[in-house]
This record gives structure tokens, C-alpha cells and sequence, in this order.
């Protein structure tokens, strides 16, 4: 999948503004030594040199190490720390000083070379090309970058038919009718309250002379859209939903069964949405979980729905149940300085369009707009001929469950409310 910082290099490629940041080559903190085991390298003396990567490039060689006596009973061993942003640690050998043409690389130290397997016949890089992509460039800084990226995320969601398909939810709390979605939404078409279906309905459907809790809210009304999205459901939850934190700290891609420890309220659905956090900075995430036991464990089976993005979340982060669940059209997640590293959260065929509508704001602070002007069209083209909102199930001729739905008798129940007949 492609990554936040994929799209912001491709923009300092074809702009040519490469960014000004970049890593520094490996110093103390990593090591090369003879190694007593047994050995398959052909016997000699070698010489030494480490490079760190990033998905984006490489770093200049280190100062030459050796030379090391290798024979059938020792090889060459790299050991060490990797810094913070290196993906990989790349070791160059060879039998003559200054000659380093022969490469092994790996993404975790100890590095152990006991024979040819696994090495390349490469040599160091001439120039520091493992770029930052969170530093500015000469011409462009980070930042705009980044506001470019969001600009081209809400237009190409809005020319696309409203926006990229998704699931969220809320958590309810007893006697409360009214909630903030998180993230932006253009459209909620289906619901669900506590796993039973929700109708999606306009304001007027609401009784709001006095206070209705029903074991069932029936009724999902968009009431509120700004810079947040506000609904009500009606008749109001008779539940607060389920609480519990994080008893271990978690990895961003970490999924499965995860220990907890209960909190003040109990999980009543076996599946569906949590919300991890807020932390600190109030970052958010929403899951989907599989199965829950008590408030001792819960399954984690899919990470950053709802236009949120997967990160590692501290020990004692609470997590809470959604058990307000709607689909419905979300503009893409907005990105910030520093997460270059997060996945590109788009449908396929995005990330091209992006590299266009980039490419048409750089050419528009160049003055060219005869050539802004036919990047924003590739842009437009692209995103427009996105499958995006067409069914991905395959085709079909008959709905599946197009004729169900809620139904009631006539002339039974009353203006607000009905009998619901399965």
C-alpha cells in the first residue's frame, strides 16, 4: 500500500525539490566484527561499509571498517541500534580497501554474513539520497505540502459522488439523543442500534415533548452539518456503551485477541466498532472487533475504519464500544506534518490522481497555468472514472434482501410509531 510519504516524494521528484532533510550515515551506534561460526565466505580479508535506507533512499557509507580475517571457522557480524525512521541497514564488503562491491541488507540487527546467500553485487551510494519527506524542500515547504495533499483529498471526494464508502459509529449513553460523528461525513444511509436496523429519517419523525428511552432507537436523523456532523436517535439509548482499556500496549498493525481490563460499563454486542483513545493529542481510532470476553479480552480483526488511521496505542488506553454503527460516504482523513509513514488511505487509482492535482498546485505557484490547468483535468478524469460508489460484489439481476425492510400494519400504532411486524 502506499504511503503519505510515496505521494509527497513523487511530487519533490517531478518538481525537482528534493526534500532538504535527510538521515546520516551510521556512526558508533552500530559495529562490525568477526564473527566465530562456522563460515562458507570465501577465505580472505575483508573491508566493510554500512549504509541505513528509508523507503525513499539511502544514506552515504560509513567510514571503512577492517580488515577482517575471514576463514571456515569465522564470518562478518553487524550489531547495533537502529535509529528512529531507518527501514533497513544495508552492508557493503570487499576484499580490497575502497572496493566495497558486494551487499547484504536486513531490517533487524544482529546482521550475521556466514555466506554468498542473500547478498548482491552492489556498490555504496555516491550521494545522501534517504530523504525526510517531512522536511520542506527548497521551493515548497512540508506544510504546504500537506495542505495540498487534504485540498486534493475533499476535492477529489466531492467529484468522485460524495465520498469514499465506509463504516463508523457512536457510543450511546443512556437517556442521550444526541451525538458528534467523528471524522466528515457526506451522506449516512444505513444504521444500526445495539445490531437491530435503524431507519434513517428526517427531523420531523422526532417526539420531543418530553424524554422517550426505548431498549431500541428506532430512528437515525442527521441534524447538524458544518464543520461537524450531528445526529439524534430517537427513541433515546437506554444503555451507556461498554468501556474497558488496554491492559498491554498495542503496535499500530497489531490485531488479534488483546487482554483488557473492565471498565465501568459492559460490552452487550459480541462484534462490531470500538473507539481506541483519545490520547494526549486526542488522536482517535476506530476498530472493528470480532469478539469480546467480559471486560477481560477483546479480538481485534480490522484497524482504522471510519477515515481514521491505525497507530500504536499506549498501555491503559480505554476503549470504547460503538454500538451506534451507520454506513454512509466520508471525506478522506486529513494528514499532518510527521506522517509521512502512514498509509495512503485511499481507494485504488487515487494515489495517481493525487500525484496529478500536486503537480497542478506546484505549476500554479509557477505561474504555468496552461499546465495546472491539464494536471487538474488528469486529476478530474481519473477520479471520475473511479469505481468507486459501483457494487464491487459482482453482479447481479434480483438484491439480495431488496424487498426486506420495516413494515407495520395499517391503522395500527399511532403518528409516532408503529407496530413492527419481521
Amino acid at each position: 500500500m502506499p504511503t503519505v510519504g510515496d505521494l509527497i516524494m513523487g511530487l519533490r521528484e517531478a518538481a525537482v525539490d528534493a526534500a532538504t532533510g535527510t538521515l546520516s550515515s551510521p556512526g558508533a551506534e552500530v559495529t562490525v566484527a568477526l564473527l566465530a561460526t562456522a563460515n562458507t565466505l570465501p577465505t580472505g580479508n575483508y573491508f566493510v561499509k554500512l549504509a541505513y535506507r528509508t523507503a525513499w533512499g539511502e544514506t552515504l557509507p560509513s567510514n571503512e571498517s577492517g580488515p577482517f580475517a575471514v576463514d571456515a571457522g569465522h564470518g562478518i557480524q553487524v550489531t547495533g541500534t537502529l535509529p528512529l525512521g531507518v527501514t533497513e541497514i544495508a552492508a557493503y564488503l570487499g576484499v580490497t580497501a575502497g572496493n566495497e562491491n558486494f551487499c547484504f541488507s536486513t531490517s533487524t540487527l544482529p546482521l550475521a554474513i556466514t555466506s554468498l546467500a542473500g547478498g548482491y553485487s552492489d556498490i555504496p551510494n555516491v550521494r545522501n539520497n534517504a530523504f525526510m519527506p517531512d522536511s520542506d524542500g527548497k521551493a515548497i515547504s512540508a506544510f504546504a505540502v500537506y495542505r495540498w495533499i487534504n485540498d486534493g483529498l475533499e476535492d477529489g471526494a466531492a467529484k468522485c459522488g460524495g465520498g469514499l464508502p465506509d463504516v463508523s459509529g457512536v457510543a450511546s449513553i443512556a437517556g442521550q439523543g444526541i451525538y458528534t460523528l467523528t471524522g466528515n461525513w457526506w451522506k449516512a444511509d444505513k444504521a444500526w442500534y445495539d445490531g437491530y436496523p435503524m431507519s434513517i429519517s428526517g427531523t420531523d419523525t422526532i417526539f420531543r415533548k418530553n424524554k422517550v428511552t426505548g431498549n431500541y432507537a428506532m430512528s437515525f436523523v442527521v441534524s447538524h452539518v458544518d464543520e461537524r456532523v450531528i445526529i439524534e436517535a430517537w427513541p433515546q439509548p437506554s444503555r451507556t456503551s461498554g468501556v474497558m482499556t488496554l491492559t498491554p500496549a498495542i503496535t499500530a498493525s497489531q490485531t488479534g485477541t488483546i487482554v483488557c481490563a473492565a471498565g465501568a460499563t459492559s460490552f452487550v454486542l459480541p462484534m462490531g466498532l470500538v473507539m481506541l483513545g483519545p490520547d494526549s493529542s486526542g488522536n482517535i481510532e476506530i476498530a472493528y472487533y470480532s469478539s469480546v470476553t467480559g471486560g477481560s479480552s477483546i479480538t481485534l480483526a480490522v484497524r482504522g475504519l471510519g477515515g481514521t488511521i491505525a497507530r500504536a496505542w499506549a498501555a491503559a488506553t480505554p476503549i470504547m464500544e460503538l454500538n451506534i454503527f451507520f454506513h454512509g460516504l466520508r471525506i478522506p482523513p486529513r494528514y499532518k506534518l510527521g506522517m509521512s509513514s502512514a498509509t495512503l488511505n485511499v481507494p485504488p487509482g487515487w494515489k495517481s490522481a493525487l500525484d496529478h492535482y500536486l503537480l497542478h498546485r506546484f505549476k500554479t505557484v509557477e505561474r504555468d497555468y496552461k499546465g495546472a490547468a491539464e494536471q487538474y483535468k488528469l486529476f478530474e478524469t481519473i477520479i471520475q472514472s473511479s469505481p468507486l460508489n459501483k457494487p464491487v460484489g459482482g453482479p447481479r439481476q434480483i438484491q439480495i434482501g431488496g424487498a426486506r425492510g420495516v413494515e407495520t400494519y395499517p391503522g395500527l400504532g399511532s403518528f409516532f410509531g408503529g407496530v413492527i411486524v419481521p
